[in-house]
């Protein structure tokens, strides 16, 4: 078994080798064959070594096989492209017997091998041996053969060129080299080139092109000749320019802008002790080192190079670097919002311009609350600037978040309002009691609600505001009665407003109406709109369905028997009907054809016929009816039997068979034709039918009706067919969690319904209620309980009663919120104790846009401790993130300023580090942007939502610019969350991340 897996994979292999190579290249010239469904599979590997001469094949030639046609010369059955780098393999075709022509191998034909080389553009013959281990032989052909190449060898007139290197600088010398083989040993060459402009007939010419050039040679064998090419290319050398000389001030970068040609690769580089943002690109960034700004200058040069082939480009410029001003900045006092203006004064040398958040002021008011950035900016006559920095505190009312405007229905159950933030403040408005609000339908309209909260750190009071719509519940009208007939086809309902609800009701399926599946009477249809504010109300109305005139004209078979000629119709019966008629195919006559029961003379011709139809009619304004019975003249009597008329059950009740009828009978018997039901009593015209398993699945079963005769006439049947209509059913679907911002998408499932419907247990709506795939937007209640319950409804189809419910539940997850705190003041030297509040997380990170370290990062109460560049910067913003539990994506922040009360001197040198992670969600390069650090190194760990680590990578090399970008391919991972964690000297930084391939 293990042999035939290798030979099938072996030829299932070389058959897609060989489909592969069809494509990629075009068959020799003359090598055409036709794939017939005969074939023969070599194998030809790597170590049968193709040549010619002694050189191996090149990638790109060809092998073939080839028969003897009807002409008697050679034609290709089979041709594969060799590849120089993997094993392939031939398939070789038979002889179709089904076409006029040889197109291919007689069984045991001798196989001729040729291989083509593209180099020279001709065929050789090649002499092969075989790999014996296969179970065919590789020199005849045998149908459904498999055999091997052990070595593949051709001769003849053959040309290889040479180069001493394919591939120079402009300006070195080449040497060619023409090595003819196959002939008599007396060759000629002829050399000449593409562009023009060389030529030579000694076997190894010397050449030096200036651009990339076509060198061919033709040599000549007596009366036989051949050529071949060789392609030298040729690469210029690479220039280089530094650009002109750079001044820059103390602190600040060396933007480069380096130009270069014909250059591949760039290389920077200083005599000082500086960094380059990337010494491999022209335009690039040089941070001054220490040494640099000691010395006030350095040497930048530029080093390109471009082919492997040319020499490298050198060019150099000189950076020199200019001090900066001491500047320095008095603290500033403490204000609350609503103080009044004041001239901003302190900053030494004077002169200067302060900058409140980046805007050039002169008078500062602090009626908004908050902590302001000032920095004082002083320019010195060498153009250089240097700054310092202090912060104005003005003290804030608590930030208040109030929800958006939202929409509720009249009739929705009371709302818990609970959405502002921070929490623990007081709702107050129209409907509003113990911060519940209560929707109602005598209260239609805009409710503005106020919600108040006092800051327990500060003791400020805030207020902010949101309306509450509620809408009245949809006005909806039905028709009056409609008034249809049984025979009427399905009809859309219509009538109803305003237009896009849904009707529901006996014989109702998709909002049409079926009046046969209805049955006749009166039937209460409702009509259900919901609203683009998801409000619900209904209507109903009567579809009264008219009957058909209902007519029997008795037992379908009479017997007569002479002398007697009176027929009674007294079996006959007819309801219903504004009018009716009795019609024979006879010649007899009724004594009155216009009620039910007449009596019927029969004719000569009727009893010399033996046979008569009688046939009643019933006829009202929903059309007519008719029913027959025939008439036998006999002179014996057989059994009159009816088995009584098609009808449906539901797959959960009994048939009382009430309609059957016979006369004349000794003995009866009922039977199902097959099915597995049963019958009360079989011997008795009107039993009880009990359907099986089997005639439930199949939806119906035929009973027939067996009667056998008191005289000696023939037994008789009839049958009836009962249909069974099976019960409804229904599947929500599996429990679903969602966001608390995202609608459910619900894709239920029934069967055998009229009708479905969607319900809640909360005050959400529904998008398309009366179909499977529906959409469930959730309420405010919802989304504060956290949880509703969905249930499909299958109401069932005539005649099965009632319906079937299947429920799922929906968890709603809530967003995060976060409140890292008031902002606060401390002196030099002091931690700082946080009193942050949270809920609805997954974890929580503080974060420091300082240097600073947290006692634990991830609890809501650590210690915070300022660092040097903390006390420097006179403060630090802290952040606290908030990440989502599964599946909200969206993290939540809020930030807490700390401001350390010190006087000192800052220099500007350096931007506020920063790390950005982006995008969110991404789906395969996450990128991880750095600004701001000085040189280190960079460590990156990422765990996946188990808490796994996927990948790690430290010793990352970074340098203090704008932008220092890495990405990371995410295509091998699967889709979920991920936590990102970065290290950067003391710097700590995480992220959630969302991949979604």
């Amino acid at each position: 078994m293990k042999n035939c897996f290798v030979k099938f994979t072996f030829i299932l292999f070389s058959f897609l080798l060989l489909q592969k190579a069809l494509l990629s290249q075009g068959l020799p010239p003359g090598w055409d064959y036709i794939p017939t469904p005969t074939t023969h599979i070599i194998s030809i590997p790597l170590t049968s070594e193709p040549n010619i001469n002694g050189y191996q094949l090149k990638a790109g030639d060809w092998i073939g096989v080839f028969y003897v046609n009807d002409s008697g010369n050679l034609s290709c059955g089979g041709a594969v492209e060799w590849t120089a780098t993997q094993n392939t393999g031939i398939i070789a075709f038979g002889n179709d017997s089904f076409t006029p022509v040889k197109d291919g191998f007689s069984n045991n034909e001798l196989i001729n091998y040729k291989v083509y080389s593209w180099s020279v553009q001709r065929s050789y013959d090649a002499i092969v041996t075989c790999n014996n281990s296969l179970p065919s032989t590789c020199l005849n052909f045998i149908a459904n053969g498999l055999s091997g190449l052990e070595t593949l060898n051709s001769s003849g007139f053959y040309l290889v060129i040479e180069a001493s290197s394919e591939d120079v600088c402009q300006g070195e010398s080449v040497q060619l080299n023409a090595i003819p083989s196959g002939g008599s040993g007396n060759y000629s060459y002829s050399w000449t080139s593409a562009p023009e402009g060389f030529t030579s007939n000694i076997p190894n010419p010397s050449v030096t092109p200036q651009v990339t050039t076509i060198f061919s040679c033709e040599v000549t064998n007596g009366s036989s000749n051949i050529t071949a090419s060789i392609t030298v290319n040729v690469d210029l050398p690479p220039t280089a320019n530094a650009g002109n000389d750079l001044s820059v001030c103390y602190g600040q970068n060396a933007q480069l802008s380096g130009s270069s040609t014909n250059a591949q690769t760039f290389l920077w580089t200083t005599s000082g002790d500086g960094a380059f943002s990337n010494n491999s690109l022209l335009n690039t960034i040089y941070s001054p080192g220490t040494n640099d700004l000691e010395n006030g200058s350095a040497e930048l040069c530029l080093t390109t190079t471009g082919s492997l082939f040319c020499p490298a480009a050198n060019d150099c410029l000189t950076l020199t670097i200019n001090p900066l001003p001491n500047v320095t900045l008095a603290p500033f006092p403490t204000f609350c919002a609503g103080d009044p203006p004041i001239t901003l004064t302190g900053g030494l040398p004077v002169g200067g311009v302060y900058f409140v958040n980046g805007t050039p002021t002169v008078t500062f008011n602090p009626s908004n609350p908050g902590t302001f950035n000032v920095v004082y900016s002083y320019t010195d006559s060498n153009g250089c600037s240097n700054s310092a920095n202090g912060q104005i505190l003005v003290k804030p009312l608590p930030v208040l978040t109030c929800p958006t405007e939202f929409v509720t229905c009249c009739n929705s159950n009371p709302i818990p309002l609970n959405i502002a933030t921070p929490p623990g403040g007081t709702y107050s408005g129209q409907g509003v009691e113990n911060n519940v609000f209560y929707p109602d339908c005598a209260n239609i309209g805009v409710f503005p609600i106020t919600y108040t909260y006092t800051s327990p750190t500060t003791g400020c009071q805030n207020t902010c505001s949101f309306s509450i719509i509620v809408t009245p519940l949809p006005v909806v009208t039905c028709p009056d009665e409609i008034e249809v007939c049984y025979n009427t086809a399905p009809f859309i309902l219509t009538g109803a407003t305003p237009l896009g609800g849904v009707y529901w009701g006996t014989g109702v399926s998709n909002n049409i109406f079926n009046p046969q599946v209805a049955g006749i009477g009166t039937h209460l249809i409702n009509y259900i709109f919901t609203d683009e504010n998801g409000c619900v109300n209904s209507c109903s109305f009567d579809v009264l369905v008219k009957p058909l005139p209902a007519v029997n004209a008795g037992f379908p078979q009479v017997f007569i028997l002479l002398p007697n000629n009176i027929v009674y119709l007294n079996d006959a019966s007819a309801s219903n009907f504004d009018n009716i008629l009795w019609t024979t195919s006879g010649s007899g006559i009724f004594n009155d054809s216009t009620i039910v029961n007449p009596e019927y003379y029969l004719s000569e011709e009727d009893i010399l016929s033996g046979i008569v139809t009688l046939a009643l009619s019933g006829y009202n304004e929903c059309g007519m009816s008719s029913d027959s019975i025939l008439v036998i003249i006999n002179e014996c009597q057989p059994a009159v039997i009816d088995a009584g008329s098609d009808t449906v059950i539901c797959e959960n009740q009994t048939l009382v068979i009430n309609d059957a009828a016979a006369q004349f009978y000794e003995t009866l018997i009922w039977s199902n034709n097959g099915g597995d039901g049963y019958f009360d009593d079989v011997g008795i015209i009107n039993p009880v039918y009990t359907p099986g398993p089997t005639d439930i699945e199949l939806g119906s079963v035929v009973l027939v009706l067996t009667a056998f005769p008191l005289e000696p006439c023939d037994t008789v049947s009839d049958q009836k067919i009962l249909n069974i209509q099976k019960l409804p059913s229904a599947i929500a679907g599996t429990d679903i969690i969602i966001c608390q911002s995202e609608a459910a998408n619900l894709s239920g499932s029934a069967e055998n319904y009229s009708f479905i419907l969607w319900s809640t247990d909360g005050d959400g709506f529904f998008e398309s209620p009366s179909s499977l795939i529906a959409t469930y937007n959730p309420g405010i209640t919802d989304i504060t309980n956290g949880q509703v319950v969905l249930s499909l409804t299958a109401y069932a189809i005539n005649p099965c009663a009632g319906n079937v419910s299947d429920d799922l539940s929906l968890t709603i997850v809530k967003n995060p919120s976060v409140n890292a705190g008031e902002d606060v003041t401390i002196a030099k030297g002091q931690d700082v104790q946080m009193n942050a509040a949270a809920s609805n997380y997954f974890f929580i990170l503080w974060s420091t846009s300082g240097d600073g370290i947290f006692s634990n990062y991830n609890i809501l109460d650590p210690v915070y401790t300022p660092g040097v560049l903390d006390i420097q910067n006179t403060g630090a913003t802290l952040t606290l993130s908030a990440h989502p539990n599964d599946p909200c994506l969206n993290i939540v922040e809020d930030d807490i300023v700390v401001t350390i009360d010190t006087v000192t001197t800052i220099k500007n040198l350096y931007h506020k580090p920063k790390i950005k992670i982006f995008p969110n969600p991404f789906s395969d390069l996450l990128k991880i942007e750095v600004s701001g650090f000085d040189k280190t190194a960079m460590e990156i760990m990422i765990f996946d939502q188990n808490g796994h680590s996927v990948f790690s990578q430290n010793d990352i090399e970074i340098y203090f610019e704008e932008h220092f970008i890495k990405s990371i391919d995410f295509r091998q991972f699967k889709n979920g969350l991920y936590l990102i964690k970065i290290r950067i000297g003391d710097f700590t930084f995480t992220e959630k991340v969302s991949f979604i391939r």
